[in-house]
């Protein structure tokens, strides 16, 4: 990893989305977006076909897009591997449709930015909203290597890669169905530079394909297999299943 990152005045921020059939969520992020402080953006919207009226608002929003594309997709990692080939900015966000920048998010991300020489990698609180915009849960670590390797701890969509760190490291194993951005950042651990901005600047709509999943459970401990051993894992595994299942029952979600 090169350590000498230079700070620019104004670095261009690639913001990447996926959709698919995200009818109700899209314009709301897409408002947040427009309504930054800070204006060096591009937005790239990759779409896996939608058929509900989805396509229609990004293309009623095409004068905020730099780049969009729709078509059949292998998922979420699928789409974002596609914009990341296409990005051009310094430093790059996910952002899933639904969740909401704070108006001064990029603003306080570049200024944090300006003041170190050597940050690869820069993430926030945020802040879990329901369907109706009322908040659940605050979420988001500082980046403490040590603790995530045992579980992600930061707050993914509220979180600036550095673009050298995919070419350093590749983009999103497509085989990860619902935790190739964990993958990523395991991968990459050795060559973080992290900075944590303790303040929540981004909301994040409730429901995430991570948020209810076992197969995400499963896959998580896929990837810490390659760095840990076996036996911590399997234990940390198990108590995960059993939380999340206690977790849905009470929610009285389907599992």
């Amino acid at each position: 990893m090169n350590n000498n990152i230079k700070p620019q005045s104004e670095p261009l921020v690639t913001i990447i989305i996926a959709t698919y059939n995200e009818f109700l969520n899209i314009q709301k992020t897409l408002d947040s977006i427009k309504n930054q402080k800070y204006k060096n953006t591009e937005l790239i919207v990759i779409d896996a076909n939608s058929d509900d009226g989805t396509v229609g608002i990004l293309k009623k929003n095409s004068s905020e897009i730099k780049y969009f594309l729709s078509e059949d997709d292998l998922g979420i990692y699928d789409a974002w591997n596609k914009a990341l080939n296409v990005s051009s900015g310094d430093w790059i966000m996910f952002l899933g449709a639904g969740d909401c920048l704070k108006p001064n998010a990029l603003s306080t991300y570049i200024a944090s930015i300006n003041h170190n020489n050597f940050i690869n990698f820069i993430s926030s609180k945020g802040i879990v909203i329901d369907s109706k915009g009322m908040p659940l849960r605050e979420f988001g670590k500082s980046f403490d290597k040590r603790a995530f390797l045992k579980y992600m701890t930061i707050c993914h969509p509220s979180s600036l890669h550095h673009k050298s760190l995919f070419k350093d490291h590749g983009h999103f194993n497509i085989s990860y169905k619902i935790c190739a951005d964990y993958d990523f950042l395991v991968r990459a651990l050795d060559s973080i530079y992290p900075k944590f901005i303790n303040k929540n600047l981004v909301e994040v709509l409730d429901g995430g394909i991570s948020a209810y999943s076992f197969t995400g459970l499963y896959e998580t401990k896929l990837i810490k297999l390659s760095k840990r051993s076996k036996i911590q894992v399997e234990f940390e595994w198990f108590l995960s299943v059993i939380k999340l299942y206690i977790k849905i029952q009470l929610l009285g979600r389907a599992v």
